[in-house]
This record gives C-alpha cells, sequence and structure tokens, in this order.
C-alpha cells in the first residue's frame, strides 16, 4: 500500500460496511478492525478508511470511499495509532509539548471551547424552531438559555490566554454552560426514556445510551483524522493529558458534539425512532444500526462552510490540518461553527 498515513486500531461493537456495488450492507460486530488512511493510486481516490477486519481465523480487507453511499463508522474503543516508520511529521509531535503554553495555542484551545458552547446554544435555538406554535412556552424558555450560553460562549473567547489558570478557568465556565445545555435540552425528550441529566459511562436510560452511542462514533472519526496528519492525540491544548487518554480527541472532537450527535439523536428521536434497550441493559442493536445508519448520512452530507458545499467529514480533516499548521506557527485556528 503505498503513501500511508497513519491509522487506529479498534475493537468494534459495530460497523456498517457497504459493498462498492451499492447494493449491500452489512453489519460486522465483535471484531477488531484496523483503519488506516492510504492513497489508492492506480484508482486517483483517498480512501479514508481501510478496514481490517479480523474474525475467527479470517481477515479481510473492505476499501471503503468516502462517498454518502459508503458510509463506514466504527464504533468502539481505539487499541492502538498506527504510524509509518518513514515519516516528515516526527518534528510536528516535538512542537506539540513545546508549544502548548503558548498563548496562540492557548488562544486557540479557547476558541475550541468557546465554539462548543455557542454550537450547544444553536442546537437548542434549532429545536425552539419547531416549538414556536406548539409549545411557545418551552420556545422561549430555549431561546432564552441560548442567548445566555451565547453569552457564556463570548466570556470563554475574551479569556486571556497568558492569565494564570486559564484553563481551569474556561474549562468551569464550560461545566457551567453544559448544566444549562443539558437542562433544557432534555425537556425535549418524553418523560417515559427516563433522561433526566447527562450521564456517560453506566448510563441506563436509551438516550444516554444512544449520545453515548454516536459520540463513540465520532470519536473514531477525530482520532482517525489526528493519526493521519501526524499529531499526538494524548497531547490536548485545554483538556490535560493525566489520564493518559486522548486529550487532543476530547478537545478537536468539542466543537462536533452538538451539530453532529446531539441534534442527530435528538432529531432521530423526535421523528419517531423508539430507542429501546434490551434484556442486557443495552441499546438493541437494530437501534445501533440505524443510529449508524444516521450518523453516516449526516456525516457524509454536504453543508454550507466558507461559502461551499462541504461534507462534515471533510470539514473535520481540515480542522485537523489547520491544527497542525497552528503548531507549527504556520497559521491560526479557527474552529467549526453551525450557524442557526
Amino acid at each position: 500500500m503505498e503513501h500511508f498515513f497513519g491509522g487506529v486500531i479498534w475493537w468494534t461493537q459495530i460497523a456498517i460496511r457497504v459493498s462498492e456495488s451499492k447494493t449491500r450492507k452489512e453489519v460486522v460486530s465483535g471484531s477488531l478492525a484496523l483503519a488506516l488512511g492510504a492513497v489508492c493510486p492506480d484508482r486517483e481516490l483517498f480512501l479514508p478508511w481501510g478496514v481490517w477486519h479480523a474474525r475467527g481465523r479470517t481477515l479481510r480487507l473492505s476499501a471503503l470511499c468516502q462517498h454518502p453511499d459508503y458510509g463506514a463508522p466504527l464504533v468502539g474503543n481505539p487499541l492502538a495509532v498506527l504510524n509509518p516508520i518513514d515519516s516528515t511529521r516526527s518534528h510536528l509531535r516535538g512542537r506539540q509539548v513545546l508549544r502548548r503554553n503558548d498563548p496562540d495555542v492557548v488562544a486557540a484551545g479557547l476558541r475550541m471551547l468557546a465554539a462548543k458552547v455557542g454550537n450547544q446554544a444553536s442546537v437548542l435555538r434549532y429545536f425552539a424552531k419547531y416549538r414556536r406554535k406548539v409549545d411557545p412556552d418551552l420556545h422561549k424558555r430555549l431561546v432564552t438559555a441560548s442567548d445566555g450560553m451565547r453569552e457564556l460562549a463570548e466570556h470563554l473567547r475574551t479569556l486571556d490566554p497568558c492569565g494564570a489558570g486559564v484553563r481551569a478557568t474556561a474549562m468551569g465556565i464550560e461545566g457551567h454552560a453544559a448544566a444549562l445545555y443539558w437542562g433544557h435540552l432534555k425537556k425535549l425528550v418524553p418523560p417515559e426514556l427516563g433522561f433526566n441529566s447527562r450521564h456517560t459511562q453506566g448510563a441506563t436510560d436509551p438516550v444516554n445510551q444512544g449520545i453515548n452511542y454516536v459520540y463513540a462514533m465520532l470519536y473514531g472519526e477525530v482520532w482517525r483524522v489526528l493519526a493521519k496528519v501526524g499529531l499526538d492525540p494524548y497531547f490536548g491544548l485545554m483538556h490535560g493529558s493525566e489520564r493518559n487518554q486522548g486529550s487532543l480527541v476530547f478537545d478537536l472532537i468539542e466543537e462536533f458534539r452538538a451539530p453532529f450527535a446531539d441534534r442527530l439523536v435528538l432529531a432521530m428521536t423526535g421523528r419517531g425512532l423508539k430507542l429501546q434497550i434490551g434484556a442486557h441493559g443495552f441499546l438493541r442493536t437494530r437501534i445501533r444500526r440505524l443510529l449508524a445508519q444516521g450518523f453516516a448520512r449526516a456525516w457524509n452530507k454536504k453543508i454550507r462552510w466558507h461559502g461551499k458545499m462541504i461534507a462534515p467529514a471533510t470539514i473535520l480533516e481540515h480542522q485537523a490540518g489547520t491544527l497542525a499548521k497552528l503548531i507549527l506557527g504556520q497559521g491560526d485556528y479557527q474552529p467549526f461553527h453551525m450557524r442557526w
């Protein structure tokens, strides 16, 4: 395989694979998957996913094109990050460490958090629009909460990146915004689903499990693009690396959570998807499949961004590349903003 960029290994819970004939979809669960980034020279096509599936004694490669009909989200825990021996990006990781506290890098991290809060505010306004006539009181409360969150986002943007304890201050503001956001978002969910507050690990209600499930697919996308551009996923701008987790993954994912995960789950629920938990205590396989298909469609559907129609998957790749340029001192980083 030529022009190998890097890859991430997952133990997958579920992956949707679409054959090139576009006539058959297959769900793979409980498999070891290696997601690679590579150029296929004979077809002049970039293949963002080359997935090795190991099940039993068989090992096969599925090359999945970056096309709306070829969406291939992976869900699971990343086990390893692969990098080629022959690399021109080894100096980038050293720069990550050396420049973490530089004002322009800290300022970029603050803008990431501000974009997260601003996008959460936009999601509240998105759903408020559909409540204007059917529930004017809820519409008003959602709009008021959205306005308050935009003020918090502006506060994050105006923090001094050179200030002592600026990261802790920013995280405190972000936490306050999150409480406001989830406290109002839960009002959009039918009470019988038991979505009383936001839970990550150990969630027992179907809405939290659904959101966590889509987050897992989004995490996979972020791990992949960071591996591709050569950034160290464990060394973040705002999130610390003390827990030995993907701190930079947590930074970059923030601006994409609300528009492409929270909104998706609530919108699918509003359109009639009945989130159901099986006897094992987790979402039923059919529900996970529908969520994965919904994410794949939304993630590859072009939206307007900077005057062009671009798929969110491509936007994320662009953002990772821009982040690498920031670390190298070759440009600035501007996060993704959901327009609403």
